[in-house]
């Protein structure tokens, strides 16, 4: 019997050392955790390099905080004057691209769609024989309620021959349309937004400034 209360005891005995162990460990756990630096996450979009045939990614920060609507309004618009705009000697990619099952139908209203099929005439045809590349890299977005405004630079390049740069300025309407909220597996578009109006100029650019 006295060896059974002996053991009963040395067991209790064993469960408060290690109960009280395993608090000192938490409590120094915690205190490390504590004394961590903090760390911080920037939201950047990872897009394509055009000059290096999608060899390269380049990381461009948001001006938005991470989770504000507005960060997805911007990405999506950024989004949109890369596949507007940039181009590829590659007759299957650009007709995804520009066609009707592409992002920039999907981002477009049928207005704003329309008028850029008329101005890319037979863009099929035209990927088809052309040779030279086309970057886009996006200089600044400004926002003022529901308008973008978007300052980029068209890189052109045709085998070794490297063109001058040109500065764009593209002026971004956007709107929230219901049948437009989703765009299979490429992307999501969670509001459902879309370029309502679309004027794109050229501007001159000197040192950081642009001029219209």
């Amino acid at each position: 019997m006295k060896s059974f209360r002996f053991a009963d005891f040395s067991v209790r005995a064993w469960l408060v050392i290690t109960g009280s162990l395993m608090t000192v460990n938490v409590f120094f756990a915690l205190t490390l955790l504590h004394m961590a630096p903090k760390a911080s996450v920037l939201a950047q979009l990872l897009t394509p390099n055009v000059m290096t045939f999608g060899q390269a990614l380049e990381a461009t920060s948001f001006s938005a905080p991470i989770g504000d609507k507005k960060l997805i309004e911007e990405m999506l618009i950024r989004f949109y004057i890369e596949n507007r705009v940039e181009f590829i000697p590659d007759m299957a990619e650009m007709s995804y691209r520009w066609g009707v099952g592409g992002p920039v139908r999907r981002l477009s209203s049928p207005t704003v769609y329309g008028q850029f099929i008329q101005d890319k005439g037979d863009f099929v045809t035209d990927s088809k024989n052309r040779t030279d590349t086309q970057s886009v890299h996006i200089l600044d977005v400004r926002r003022q309620g529901n308008i973008f405004t978007v300052d980029f630079d068209i890189y052109k390049q045709d085998g070794m021959t490297v063109l001058r740069p040109q500065s764009r300025r593209a002026v971004i309407t956007i709107a929230e349309g219901a049948g437009y909220k989703g765009f299979g597996k490429d992307f999501v578009n969670p509001f459902g937004t879309v370029v309502a109006k679309y004027d794109e100029t050229n501007v001159v650019r000197n040192g950081n400034s642009i001029k219209k």
